[in-house]
C-alpha cells in the first residue's frame, strides 16, 4: 500500500508539468519521429503492391500499422534507469488518446455511469484494499448499445461487462468505444464498459479492485442475476476478466454466465514460442523485464514483483486446475500471427482439461486484437465468430431495468447533443459505423483445427516450463477426445472478370 499511495503523491506533483510547454515538446518529437518512420513507411508501400504483404489476407492499413510500429519500437530511446515512470505515462496517454482523434461512432452511443465503490467484506489480495474504502470512491464505466439493440422491441436481459486492453497503463472506456458498440451488436445486448484503475499510479490489485466492484454493482446494486452477465475483454483485459472469474470462483462468489476473451495476456512472463515466431508478423514486440517501463514491472510494483509476478489473478495460466473446474462456458480468439498466440492455446488447453465448455479460435493472419480493426475481413469473421457463440448461450432472467433504461435514455439525449450535434443518424449513416465489406476480398471459415505445437522460449520462466509439460501430459492422457480449437481459414473471395484478376495480382 506504500507504493499505492506514493504513486498518488507522484500524480499530484506531476499534474502540472504533463501539461502545458510539455505539450508542445511531446509534438515536435511526434513530428522527428514522424520522418524517421517515413523510410519504413514507403518500403511497405511499395512491397505490399509487389511481392504482397506478410499474411495474405492483409490489407495497406495492417501491413503499414505492423511495420510501423515494430521500426518504431527499434529507433525509439532507451528507457533511463531513473526515468519517472508515472509522468513518462501521462504524457504517453496525452499521445495515445485514441478518443481525441477518432470521429464519434454513428452506430450506437455510450452513456456514463459512476460506479460506487463499497466496503463488501472482500478477502485475499483485496482484504486490505477492501477495508479501506469509505464510499467516496467511484470507478467510471459507460452502458454502450449498438443502435439495433437499443431499439429492439424485446430487449435482452444479459449484459456484457467489458474491460478494456492497454497493458494495465493505457486506454480507456471511451478508447474502446467503437469496438464495444460493435460488441454490443455481436453479443445483442447492451455493454457495461469499465474504466478500471491504471498502473503505475495504481498497482495490482488495483485493476482487480475495481473489476470486483463494478460486478458487484451490476449483481448487488442493480439486482441484475449473476448468469445474466458475461465478463469480456482484450488483452489485459481480457487476463483481467479470467482474473476476476478464478478470484470469484476462489471467494465463493456467484458467477457470472460466461466470458469471451480477446487475445488475452494471461502469461505475465511471455515464455512461450509465439513470442518468437511471430515477432516479425505483430505490432508488439517483446519488452524487457528489467525495464522500469516494463507493463508487468509497472502493474505489480518494483517491491511486489516476485511476490506478484506469478499470481494467477495477474498470471492465469498458471492457476492450479483445480481453480479452473466449474468456471463458465468461456470463448477464446486470437490471431495466428500475434505474439500472444500461444497463451490464449495453453489457457484453452488447461480450462478444457478441468471440464469447463471452452471455446477456443484462432484469426488467419490476425494480429493482437484483430477484431478492433473494424472494417477488416479478419475482424469481420472474429466478430461474426462472437455472434455465433453468443447465439449458443442461455438468455438471462429478466430484471428491473426501469432505473437504467431511465439513465440510457438521457445518456442517449446527451450524446445525439453532444457527438452528433442534435441529429440523430440516418440508417445509412450509421451502418457506415458498421464498418461491414460488401465485397470482401478475403473469406473466412470456421475449420476445426488443432492449434500450433506449444513450445517453451530459450529464455521460459522454469514456472511456465512446468504448467506446459503438466499440461501436455495430462492432454497424452486424454487423447482421441474432441478438438477445441478451430481456425477461421482466409481464402481470396472470386473475383470476377479482368478487372478482379488485376486487382488480385496487385493485392488491392
Amino acid at each position: 500500500m506504500a507504493e499505492q499511495t506514493e504513486a498518488k503523491i507522484a500524480v499530484e506533483e506531476t499534474k502540472k508539468e504533463v501539461g502545458g510547454s510539455s505539450g508542445f515538446v511531446i509534438s515536435m518529437k511526434a513530428a522527428k519521429m514522424g520522418l524517421r518512420l517515413l523510410p519504413t513507411a514507403l518500403g511497405t508501400i511499395l512491397t505490399h503492391y509487389t511481392t504482397g504483404p506478410p499474411q495474405a489476407s492483409w490489407p495497406l492499413s495492417t501491413d503499414l500499422f505492423t511495420a510501423i510500429a515494430r521500426k518504431h519500437d527499434t529507433i525509439k530511446a532507451k528507457t533511463k534507469p531513473d526515468i519517472d515512470v508515472v509522468k513518462h505515462m501521462q504524457a504517453a496517454r496525452k499521445v495515445i488518446a485514441f478518443e481525441k482523434w477518432i470521429p464519434p461512432p454513428h452506430n450506437g452511443f455510450a452513456c456514463e455511469v459512476m460506479v460506487p465503490v463499497k466496503k463488501r467484506g472482500l478477502g485475499d489480495v483485496l482484504k486490505d484494499w477492501d477495508e479501506k474504502e469509505d464510499g467516496r470512491r467511484t470507478v467510471p464505466a459507460d452502458w454502450v448499445y449498438h443502435n439495433a439493440v437499443y431499439a429492439a422491441s424485446e430487449p435482452n436481459p444479459n449484459v456484457v461487462l467489458y474491460f478494456h486492453g492497454g497493458a494495465y497503463c493505457l486506454m480507456s472506456k471511451e478508447s474502446h468505444t467503437p469496438i464495444t458498440i460493435s460488441f454490443s451488436k455481436a453479443m445483442n445486448c447492451r455493454v457495461f464498459s469499465v474504466s478500471y484503475r491504471l498502473s503505475p499510479e495504481t498497482p495490482f490489485p488495483g485493476a482487480l479492485h475495481d473489476a470486483v466492484a463494478s460486478y458487484q454493482y451490476l449483481t448487488e446494486d442493480l439486482k441484475i442475476p449473476p448468469g445474466n452477465i458475461y465478463f469480456a475483454g482484450d488483452s489485459a483485459g481480457g487476463g483481467l476478466s479470467m482474473g476476476l472469474l478464478l478470484y470469484l470462483r476462489d471467494q465463493g462468489m456467484p458467477l457470472p454466465g460466461g466470458a469471451v476473451v480477446m487475445s488475452p495476456w494471461v502469461d505475465s512472463t511471455s515464455s512461450l514460442m509465439s513470442w518468437e515466431s511471430n515477432g516479425h508478423l505483430d505490432y508488439l514486440v517483446a519488452g524487457n523485464p528489467l525495464d522500469p517501463l516494463d507493463p508487468i514491472r509497472m502493474y505489480v510494483g518494483n517491491t511486489n514483483y516476485d511476490k506478484y509476478r506469478l499470481n494467477p489473478y495477474v498470471c492465469p495460466v498458471v492457476a492450479p486446475s483445480s481453480s479452473f473446474a466449474g468456471l463458465p462456458p468461456i470463448l477464446i480468439q486470437c490471431g495466428s500471427a500475434e505474439l500472444l498466440r500461444d497463451e490464449g492455446t495453453l489457457l484453452a488447453k488447461r480450462l478444457s482439461l478441468a471440464g469447463v465448455d471452452v471455446t477456443h479460435e484462432l484469426m488467419d493472419g490476425g494480429i493482437h486484437v484483430s477484431q478492433a480493426f473494424l472494417g477488416t475481413e479478419v475482424s469481420g469473421a472474429g466478430l461474426r465468430g462472437i455472434k455465433e457463440w453468443a447465439a449458443k448461450q442461455s438468455k438471462g432472467e429478466a430484471w428491473d431495468e426501469s432505473d437504467v433504461s431511465k439513465l440510457v435514455d438521457e445518456g442517449r439525449l446527451k450524446w445525439i447533443e453532444t457527438k452528433w450535434k442534435g441529429k440523430i443518424p440516418d440508417s445509412k449513416r450509421a451502418d457506415k459505423d458498421d464498418r461491414e465489406i460488401k465485397v470482401p476480398k478475403f473469406e473466412f471459415v470456421r475449420t476445426v483445427r488443432e492449434a500450433p505445437e506449444l513450445l517453451p522460449r530459450g529464455v521460459a520462466h522454469e514456472k511456465l516450463k512446468q504448467v506446459l509439460e503438466e499440461t501436455k501430459t495430462a492432454l497424452e492422457e486424454k487423447k482421441g477426445e474432441k478438438e477445441i480449437s478451430a481456425i477461421w481459414l482466409a481464402s481470396p473471395a472470386k473475383s470476377e472478370g479482368v478487372w478482379g484478376k488485376v486487382r488480385g495480382a496487385l493485392h488491392l
